[in-house]
């Protein structure tokens, strides 16, 4: 699911209006509701979202800014789930795009990936563009490119174009994350 114009639907505290204003010919206009481009924007969204949604993430929904993804193994179990998804909306008066919506579908296809029976694997167009990437450049200085580069840059290339599969984790059994940190970052 899709919202229609999500930022749109959170309205601005009045006091914070004339803080966004646009000055135009025509005089000042003040934005009612959060409009797109605001460096806080999606982070206010996200939390809403989150907040919204908190006792279901991770259960049976995934949610990335506007997007919404309800999935579960069983009809039953999904009609539930998106009765208590579309009841929270309403609730919050937040409206979805319905060209968008999609529902009691066995494959997803959600921030580039194609999600399907348990499985996750990049889509198509984008295995395609990773093919046509170019080598990196440096636009001010000289950049030292050598063919051992080129080679590893292939390689690289290669093995994320590979039809690599990959599972989600069966929570009921034990497994193994490892994962990388410094001072300034974590990664996985």
């Amino acid at each position: 699911m899709d919202l229609r114009r999500g930022y749109h639907q959170v309205r601005i505290a009045e006091c914070d209006e004339p803080k966004i204003a646009c000055v135009m010919c025509y005089g000042v206009f003040d934005w009612m509701v959060m409009p797109f481009g605001l460096r806080n924007a999606p982070a206010t969204f996200s939390m809403l979202m989150n907040r919204l949604f908190h006792s279901y993430l991770d259960q049976f929904v995934i949610i990335y800014l506007d997007d919404i993804v309800v999935y579960i193994n069983n009809m039953e179990d999904h009609v539930e789930h998106l009765c208590k998804v579309f009841e929270i909306l309403r609730n919050n008066e937040l409206y979805v795009k319905r060209e968008k919506c999609s529902f009691a579908q066995p494959t997803v296809h959600f921030l580039g990936h194609t999600i399907s029976n348990g499985k996750i694997q990049i889509d198509s167009d984008k295995i395609d563009a990773i093919n046509n990437w170019e080598a990196p450049t440096k636009k001010d200085r000289d950049w030292n490119w050598s063919a051992s580069c080129q080679t590893a840059f292939g390689r690289l290339k290669f093995v994320v174009m590979e039809e690599t599969v990959l599972s989600l984790p069966d929570f009921s059994k034990p497994f193994e994350v490892h994962t990388n940190a410094s001072n300034f970052a974590i990664g996985g």
